[in-house]
């Protein structure tokens, strides 16, 4: 009687299973931090997005239109960590919020909001958004100008030295 061997020895078994789990013990960190910076840019956007939408409605409508930090989707603070809202101060009107969940955003500007004017121009010049990773590091900027144009610098520029700017 003659019979083929269609199967896995136990031993063999053992060896693939045992290579794929090294496979996935590499693979894990850099699929980590894959998905960090994916949710990172997405974050950015996301609040570029709305910053464009902002400086948008205020021209197409002619009134001013205000971004700023929101605690709770309601009232305007300093502190950006925990999200933003895009409100026509004029009335009121709540335009689109934004929470964030574990992400980290500073502003540094003049004042704690952004208002665009009917023209599309902030009134308080030069701001800037740092985008933070869980280390504390930059990894992107929204640079805001007076203009109401917003350039997109991933981690620091050249000769940029910052001290703690996510701190």
């Amino acid at each position: 009687m003659n019979r083929s061997n269609t199967g896995m020895s136990l031993a063999e078994l053992l060896v693939v299973i045992s290579l794929l789990a090294i496979a996935a013990n590499i693979a894990l960190p850099a699929f980590t931090h894959f998905a960090q910076q994916n949710r990172l840019e997405a974050l950015v956007d996301q609040l570029q997005g709305q910053l464009m939408h902002a400086r948008a409605t205020s021209v197409a409508n002619n009134r001013n239109v205000i971004v700023c930090g929101s605690q709770d989707g309601q009232n305007c603070i300093r502190d950006w960590t925990s999200g933003w809202l895009v409100a026509s101060p004029g009335n009121g009107e709540i335009l689109s919020r934004h929470q964030l969940t574990g992400e980290r955003i500073r502003w540094a500007g003049a004042s704690q909001h952004i208002r665009f004017h009917s023209n599309g121009t902030t009134s308080m010049g030069n701001g800037r958004f740092y985008i933070c990773d869980g280390q504390e590091e930059v990894r992107w900027q929204l640079i805001l100008n007076r203009q109401g144009r917003i350039k997109r610098v991933q981690g620091l520029e050249k000769n940029q030295q910052v001290t703690k700017p996510c701190g």
